[in-house]
């Protein structure tokens, strides 16, 4: 794996762990959809690499 691949997967793994503890803390929904919003994002990135 490549440098930046193994960076968008960390990259992705922060987003949605920030997303849950910011669902979890009853977080301001527009910033929760934000943050949703860059970990689906992030998640789209290493499925376009895969294919």
């Amino acid at each position: 794996m490549k440098k930046n691949e193994i960076l968008l997967i960390v990259g992705a793994i922060i987003m949605a762990v920030a997303t849950g503890f910011a669902t979890h803390a009853h977080i301001n929904p527009i910033v929760l959809f934000l943050l949703a919003a860059v970990a689906l994002v992030l998640v789209a990135m290493i499925v376009g690499h895969a294919t």
